[in-house]
């Protein structure tokens, strides 16, 4: 016992040490059960994806399903994919999730918006504030879209088009 006021004894310091440790192994479990959740569900989409590809050859079927459970895997709320015609000039087939359906936002000029952007670089993408960036298409502007990431699509070493994915909020990245 101490004769000070309110001062703790060794005996306490070293009881609230270990509950604290046991609370760090709490809070350790709780994290990595939460990480293993989301590797389990990312993968499940990945064979998902896998699997509708070796399961048929219509492509739009495939497009349009790649295009839902990419937005669906990385927690968006849109998504496109669009091709890029064999000239080079336009895109053809367009696949878009929760999109206006009008030219302007599905077919932009060569050169203009991210998709072409994509093409053209033959790099990914990743914007924090979509409505912020020069290349963003002027009708999806104030639709509250805030993140994008978009990939090319890559074929034998050519880019055949580019697939997308808008956020609401922010997206979760996977590092590896």
């Amino acid at each position: 016992q101490s004769l000070q006021p309110r001062a703790y004894i060794p005996e306490q310091l070293r009881l609230i040490e270990i509950i604290a440790s046991q609370a760090s192994v709490a809070i350790d479990n709780a994290r990595l059960f939460v990480e293993v959740n989301e590797v389990l569900e990312r993968e499940r989409h990945l064979n998902e994806i896998a699997s509708l590809i070796s399961g048929t050859v219509d492509l739009p079927f495939i497009l349009e399903n790649v295009v839902r459970l990419s937005v669906e895997l990385m927690g968006g709320y849109a998504g496109t994919l669009r091709l890029v015609t064999p000239d080079r000039n336009e895109l053809s087939d367009v696949f878009n999730i929760h999109l206006p359906e009008n030219e302007a936002v599905s077919r932009p000029a060569k050169g203009s918006g991210i998709t072409w952007a994509i093409i053209e670089s033959g790099q990914s993408i990743r914007l924090k504030e979509y409505d912020k960036d020069a290349r963003a298409i002027p009708e999806l502007r104030g639709h509250g879209f805030y993140a994008f990431v978009g990939s090319p699509i890559v074929a034998e070493g050519e880019c055949l088009g580019a697939l997308g994915v808008l956020s609401s909020e922010p997206l979760k990245v996977y590092l590896d």
